[in-house]
């Protein structure tokens, strides 16, 4: 598959780093190839994530009905649009195509942008995970250790 190659290319440029913090790792990922180009990443937070579940119009994303059709393993790329269509790609490149399969009707299909976010904060880790994390910054540079002090935990 092609994801394996990117991955590859990642771990080889991890081969004997130390990593201390997530950034590292996508700094890391944008450099882990050259030619043609370089990878492209992008550091998501909580904000990035919208809910979808209670605007689902589509039953399938197979972009085939029938044996020898693409099925979903083939889909290189999916582009949902504000309009509530989806478009797909099996090559990346191929040039992007509506998904063939109708959507279920529904009277009102709002705008990506207005759709309800997946999550209002950042999602806590347990108090036992955030205790391991504390005890790890005794090996851990001391210009890292506000990122694990800041992580939101429960109580619990």
């Amino acid at each position: 598959m092609e994801c394996d190659s990117v991955h590859s290319a990642i771990e080889c440029k991890l081969k004997g780093k130390e990593i201390f913090l997530p950034q590292q790792y996508m700094a890391i990922s944008k450099i882990a190839r050259s030619d043609p180009m370089p990878y492209e990443a992008r550091y998501l937070d909580y904000n990035f994530f919208t809910d979808f579940s209670k605007e689902l119009i589509y039953k399938s994303i197979r972009p085939g009905k029938k044996t020898g059709d693409p099925v979903v393993t083939d889909i290189r790329m999916l582009e949902y649009r504000p309009n509530g269509t989806i478009w797909y790609k099996v090559g990346f490149d191929n040039e992007l195509q509506p998904l063939p399969h109708r959507p279920t009707p529904i009277n009102n299909i709002k705008q990506i942008n207005s759709l309800q976010k997946l999550y209002a904060a950042r999602i806590p880790i347990t108090k036992r995970k955030y205790q391991d994390l504390q005890d790890l910054k005794s090996v851990l540079p001391p210009s890292c250790h506000s990122f694990y002090d800041d992580l939101p935990h429960s109580n619990r």
